[in-house]
């Protein structure tokens, strides 16, 4: 006769050596909202006074069971703009070249066609005019196909009242950051000419149309300004839509995956401190 041991118990299971399942969270009354900060530092009113530098936001925030503090809200889409005004500039392209080379492209391309497709809108030194240059315009993978983007960059040029918008379109990758929000990294390969082309054809698919040297305008009063506030006007209501498309499944799931990683990294902070 054989005997089997057996290292499994015996007892009965109860109540306290039951697995405890987690409690499902909820997230509930999605609000969508639009931010545009000023950024630049004091000492520019000084040294730069015709460059303003802008953060406009489009982001995502419910309200939850989280006990404690509530997270911040999860980003959408985010510009980093620049308005220039002329009348405190001293040379266009110089001035830019100093904050990057591509800045200062696209400042030579305004001076260029100042006198050519630009002439009705008096872009050159001393003018009273302002241009709004879109430096870097990102959205989170989830959210893209929805011409966010290029919304959120009208919204913008109205909000700010610039005469012009221009930009240079081409595709970066982007990644997540530890705080759960997508940026364009700039360090990595660019994607191939088929995204290149798609990010060209949004831009134009938005008004945007060829200036000089890969950089692209859209004009936003002479003599286009019945046009341009059109376009103001469905960009708005491009993002006001989204208020009455967040509430699905799908869209609280991509919150609470940026959530999470939010409050690991502010966690993971608070221990280092």
């Amino acid at each position: 006769m054989s005997t089997t041991h057996s290292n499994r118990s015996t007892v009965p299971p109860t109540a306290a050596t039951l697995p405890v399942a987690k409690p499902r969270r909820k997230a509930t009354n999605g609000s969508v909202r639009v931010n545009l900060t000023h950024y630049a530092g004091t000492s520019r009113f000084t040294h730069h006074p015709g460059e303003e530098f802008w953060y406009i936001e489009l982001t995502l925030d419910y309200s939850t069971d989280i006990p404690g503090p509530q997270p911040a809200p999860a980003l959408i889409a985010r510009a980093k703009l620049l308005r220039v005004r002329c009348l405190h500039i001293e040379e266009i392209h110089v001035d830019l070249d100093q904050i990057s080379a591509d800045m200062g492209t696209t400042g030579f391309a305004v001076e260029v066609s100042s006198r050519g497709k630009l002439a009705d809108y008096s872009m050159h030194v001393g003018a009273h005019s302002t241009f709004l240059v879109a430096i870097d315009v990102v959205v989170d993978p989830f959210w893209r196909g929805r011409r966010l983007g290029p919304a959120l960059v009208a919204v913008a040029s109205g909000l700010l009242d610039a005469d012009i918008t221009v930009l240079t379109p081409f595709g970066l990758k982007s990644r997540l950051d530890a705080n759960g929000e997508v940026y364009n990294d700039y360090y990595l390969p660019r994607p191939g000419p088929d995204v290149q082309a798609k990010v060209k054809k949004a831009w134009r698919t938005a008004g945007f149309r060829p200036l000089y040297d890969g950089v692209v305008w859209q004009g936003h009063d002479i003599p286009e300004g019945h046009s341009f506030n059109k376009r103001i006007k469905a960009a708005r209501d491009r993002l006001a839509k989204l208020d009455n498309q967040v509430d699905n499944a799908a869209t609280r799931a991509w919150w609470w995956r940026r959530v999470d990683r939010q409050l690991r990294y502010a966690a993971k902070l608070a221990q280092t401190q």
